[in-house]
């Protein structure tokens, strides 16, 4: 018997041991990794894809990252999020955003699992403002002939279609920060796996170190519509605050530094 991560293979008898944990939602409960093995391989049964949206608002966020490469590249998702993309004129070459998209679905070493959800809070309980990077592992695979191994990355970010797209349209550029969210998650695979080592949610001390995982694929990513967010904090009556307190609430702002749009709250909290 052979392990393979999610499933034990028999090979005396030609079978797995263990159902799919998606047979229920794939087309062809007996297809492995879509029938090209040359191509995926499927560590936790789940069809290894390469960028993936999933969450409840999936839809909206695939429609926010097609508006940033529209021109260039048509994008579909299939039933379990994973994205492929057609490029709209065969013979030309790519811009750079568009091509770092490509990349990350061409790249079958990394998988880009983005969660979409219009929340204000991410899984570990953290406020976040649009987009959240939540880390990456990277696990060795034994072949299936036992000869030798190879290593698949597995990202997860946490987006919120709405606020990014208010965003993005405030500033005149429709899905930018959508892309840059995927792309940020993407670059942030490359570089924990070049460094052996694997990248959690970005701490206080990693938001301060030029050299994180998190920082480094932040500004290797494609450039969002803005890096300034202005926080407002209240109290329970209203008054002005420096923090944010547990009775108290927030405005999430941002500005056209040309000043000829008026200031837009983007997010509020709770």
């Amino acid at each position: 018997m052979y392990d393979y991560g999610w499933r034990q293979y028999m090979p005396d008898v030609a079978r797995w041991m263990q159902l799919d944990p998606l047979v229920e939602d794939t087309e062809d409960p007996y297809s492995y990794v879509y029938n090209n093995p040359i191509r995926f391989i499927d560590p936790d049964g789940k069809q290894n894809k390469d960028v993936i949206i999933t969450g409840r608002a999936a839809d909206a966020a695939l429609n926010e990252l097609q508006k940033a490469v529209s021109s260039e590249l048509t994008l579909t998702k299939d039933n379990n999020g994973k994205v492929s993309y057609k490029q709209n004129n065969s013979s030309g070459k790519l811009s750079a955003d568009a091509q770092q998209l490509v990349n990350a679905i061409d790249d079958h070493s990394v998988n880009v699992n983005v969660k979409a959800e219009n929340t204000k809070i991410t899984e570990a309980e953290n406020l976040y403002i649009g987009g959240a990077f939540s880390g990456n592992k990277t696990r060795n695979l034994l072949s299936r002939d036992g000869s030798s191994m190879s290593a698949i990355t597995e990202t997860e970010q946490e987006v919120n279609p709405k606020v990014l797209g208010a965003m993005s349209d405030y500033f005149g550029k429709p899905g930018t920060d959508m892309l840059h969210e995927v792309t940020e998650s993407y670059q942030g695979g490359i570089i924990a796996r070049k460094l052996g080592h694997n990248a959690g949610p970005p701490s206080e001390m990693d938001g301060d170190n030029p050299f994180s995982v998190y920082n480094r694929a932040h500004y290797g990513a494609t450039p969002q519509t803005t890096d300034g967010v202005q926080a407002n904090f209240f109290d329970q009556n209203g008054n002005p605050t420096n923090i944010l307190t547990k009775t108290g609430r927030a405005e999430f702002i941002i500005t056209d530094s040309t000043n000829v749009k008026a200031p837009l709250i983007i997010q509020t909290y709770p």
